[in-house]
């Protein structure tokens, strides 16, 4: 799916969900901030984010 749409930020919010929860933050954090470069005010990615860098410390 991400390959067939790289510019939707759901999709690329949801990608970092997949990564984060595979035990890969460091790939899930950047999925997170392509979604917010598509739509800086997507809330879920922010938020997506903010917890993925709290379990990292």
């Amino acid at each position: 799916m991400l390959e067939d749409h790289p510019n939707f930020a759901d999709v690329r919010n949801r990608a970092g969900l997949c990564l984060a929860m595979m035990g890969d933050p460091e790939s899930a954090l950047e999925e997170f901030d392509a979604a917010l470069e598509i739509n800086d005010e997507y809330a879920e990615a922010h938020l997506n984010r903010a917890i993925v860098l709290n379990d990292l410390g």
